[in-house]
């Protein structure tokens, strides 16, 4: 990786700028996989009278590259290589080399060479053969003026932009698993947001010891986003990603709108820098709720006391001292495009096997309705919440801690939940339930060690939170948030929120496995369940800085405290028989701790005995049936592969010289410094698969759940820096 970045600064009285720029070029962990971004950045600000002033800002940042397919499809570079059996060289003897050699991954017919014929693709297959381009531009810009006709009223006005366009090409060459006949997609993607606010800002000072502070505005913001979709099936010419060069094509054409207006108020009463309490008021008209039931409010009140004001003096040991709390509730509209049902593209055929036949299609048109119900009786969301807080600051500032509890409590929920099919429609958008969220966030910095020429400081930061879905409408079912019909992560009332859902074992009433009485073997239940918690029990960060003339070395762990994850990964490798578990239990035998249980009148009736009976892993004479790891179906029982994700994380080392200005000076140059750091160096973990932090749908409200996702990396960096 190679990060350069330039800056230039500087200005008179009146006026100051500020331009930068940077570029950036990346390689990634797997062969052919590239980034890079180029920015360019420019900040003006002016006072133009003794009254009014300017501030104008602009980026344009350019980034993008080519990516490679990854976590769970049939491209996928884990999925193909976890999935190969140890005794398969996917390299095919190349070694390092292998992305170079087309022997690797094809055949002289041209068909696939991997383990599984094309069933998977080989991963070497996937790098060279199914590539994804991206071109994203983006620009940022802002200009605000200030006012002032008085020293106490501030009248300021803000306008911003933000605009990406993002042109996406991505292909799977003749041959590969995810279509054999080859296909390619053209994608170009753009979006804007547009905010502005007019706002009046008062500060006066009342008397010597009383200040008012308040502010009254309009605030809108607008969103509007496009997105262009072209698929083309059947490539003529293998590797010749254009869509002239496909037998058919499917288009589609997206469009979002979303715009929201708001009156605003906010005021604050100080008393001697003592006490200070404030309200604020806000009312919104969103374009996404019903036209009869657009508005909702947003308000809140807040105090805090400086109670180390009341002490004359306080001495070297306590410093600081204030207590704060605050309670409000807050209005959220829903997503665009809720409250009607809408038309789309019409579609036939399609089984699984064979691709749906979509419009225009023999020169006709066709659209059909949506499978999503619209819902014109959404409400807004409300949550409500309070917080209490504490500062505290001993030792001439050597010790400060900030400790906060909340408790927040959306109601009316706005979810899109699953219905019966035969109503005509599959989902629906609704105000689904209630959801709470309480914890603890606590901060400390701390300077155990503080001379002329040494200083150590430690940061820490805890967090423990409980977010429970404490309710849903009468009639759903638990809500799917990501994940499959085996394993998933949902929400269900009374179960924290993204709680793991999938098969697991038959248990009784007190929570013992059945055993069947007649062999030993576990019993699976017939329906799924709550078989994991993501949320962890808490997070703690520790950041250390130890300084020394002009060298400072700068550590940070982190510490996560229970949140289970469900390892898919593990039960595939597992059903194939390519993990180092069944190479080492394969020959043993094991006994299942439970209570035995008979099979009488439909149902499994346990005997209160403790099971006994041992029971081979793998049986040869008894086929696969016989197979621990394949008897409960593809991927086994998901409660078996369940844990814990705690984990210990060194996260960043940064080694930093400052260079003595005696020897740069002469260069022009005022400061220079040269960093070596490393991101990722050390993990210590129980859970068994690439990394507990990891999640296959990224950052979404579904967590917990690892299948054939890709490893985080490993990073070293040297950076200089300069300022002239």
């Amino acid at each position: 990786m190679t990060d350069l970045n330039v800056s230039v600064s500087g200005g008179t009285k009146k006026l100051s700028y500020f331009v930068s720029g940077g570029k950036l070029d990346q390689t990634g962990i797997t062969p052919l996989e590239q980034f890079g971004r180029k920015s360019f950045r420019s900040n003006i600000s002016a006072e133009l009278t003794d009254k009014f002033s300017i501030d104008v800002s602009g980026t344009y940042i350019n980034s993008g590259g080519r990516r490679n397919q990854r976590g769970s499809n049939v491209s996928g570079i884990m999925l193909g290589l976890l999935r190969t059996t140890p005794t398969f060289d996917n390299s095919n003897g190349a070694g390092a080399s292998a992305v170079l050699d087309p022997a690797t991954y094809q055949l002289p017919d041209g068909t696939q060479r991997s383990y599984r014929a094309g069933v998977y693709d080989s991963p070497y297959w996937t790098v060279v053969k199914n590539p994804t381009f991206d071109d994203v531009n983006r620009f940022i810009g802002n200009f605000q003026f200030n006012y002032n006709p008085t020293d106490w009223l501030t009248i300021r006005g803000l306008y911003g932009y933000d605009r990406f366009t993002d042109s996406r090409k991505s292909g799977l060459d003749v041959n590969s698993a995810g279509n054999a006949i080859g296909q390619l997609q053209d994608r170009d993607e753009s979006n804007e947001d547009i905010t502005s606010q007019l706002l009046f800002l008062i500060n006066k000072d009342l008397s010597d010891k009383w200040n008012f502070g308040a502010t009254f505005g309009y605030d809108q913001y607008r969103n509007r986003r496009l997105a262009r979709t072209t698929n083309g099936f059947g490539l003529t010419i293998p590797g010749f990603f254009h869509v002239s060069n496909t037998a058919t094509q499917t288009n589609f054409e997206n469009y979002g709108q979303r715009e929201l207006r708001g009156l605003l108020s906010n005021i604050t009463l100080g008393y001697n820098n003592l006490l200070f309490v404030n309200g604020s008021f806000r009312n919104d008209w969103s374009s996404t709720l019903p036209s009869d039931n657009n508005s909702f409010q947003s308000y809140g009140v807040g105090g805090s006391f400086v109670f180390s004001e009341l002490f004359q003096t306080r001495g070297n040991w306590f410093n600081f001292g204030k207590l704060r709390g605050s309670w409000g509730r807050n209005g959220n509209d829903a997503p665009a495009f809720a409250t009607d049902t809408y038309y789309g593209t019409g579609s036939a055929g399609g089984d699984g096997f064979i691709d749906n036949n979509v419009f225009p299609l023999f020169g006709q048109v066709a659209f059909e309705r949506s499978s999503l119900l619209g819902n014109n009786q959404i409400t807004p969301e409300l949550t409500t919440e309070y917080e209490i807080g504490a500062e505290f600051r001993f030792f001439d500032s050597r010790l400060n801690l900030d400790v906060a509890y909340y408790d927040r409590t959306t109601e009316d929920q706005i979810i899109e939940v699953s219905q019966p099919a035969t109503t005509g429609f599959t989902n629906r958008t609704i105000n689904a339930g209630v959801i709470s969220n309480t914890g603890w966030e606590i901060s400390a910095d701390i300077i155990p060690v503080r001379t002329e020429n040494f200083r150590w400081n430690v940061n820490l930061n805890y967090t423990a939170m409980e977010n429970v879905v404490e309710e849903l409408v009468e009639g759903i079912e638990p809500i799917l948030l990501a994940g499959f019909t085996s394993t998933s992560s949902r929400a269900v009332p009374g179960e924290s929120y993204g709680a793991i859902f999938g098969n697991r074992w038959l248990r009784d009433e007190n929570g013992n496995q059945l055993i069947d009485a007649s062999n030993g073997l576990a019993i699976a239940d017939p329906t799924n369940g709550v078989i994991g918690d993501p949320i962890p029990d808490f997070t703690l960060g520790v950041r250390n800085t130890f300084s020394y003339k002009n060298l400072s070395l700068t550590t940070l762990f982190d510490y996560r405290s229970g949140g289970d994850v469900w390892c898919g990964t593990c039960g595939i490798l597992d059903y194939f028989g390519t993990s180092q578990a069944t190479s080492d239990l394969r020959e043993t035998s094991y006994v299942v701790d439970g209570i035995t249980a008979n099979f009488t009148n439909g149902t499994w009736v346990p005997t209160g005995q403790q099971n006994t009976t041992s029971v081979p892993y793998a049986d040869p004479a008894g086929g696969l049936g016989a197979n621990r790891w394949v008897r409960y179906g593809f991927g086994g029982v998901a409660e078996d592969y369940v844990f814990d994700g705690s984990f210990f994380k060194l996260r960043e080392v940064a080694l930093t010289y400052n260079i003595p200005t005696r020897f740069v000076e002469r260069a022009g140059i005022s400061n220079a410094s040269i960093t070596v750091a490393g991101r990722n160096l050390l993990l210590i973990t129980d859970y068994p698969g690439i990394d507990p932090e990891t999640n296959l749908s990224g950052d979404s409200n579904g967590i917990g759940l690892d299948y054939f996702n890709q490893p985080f990396t490993e990073s070293y960096s040297l950076a200089l820096k300069v300022t002239f």
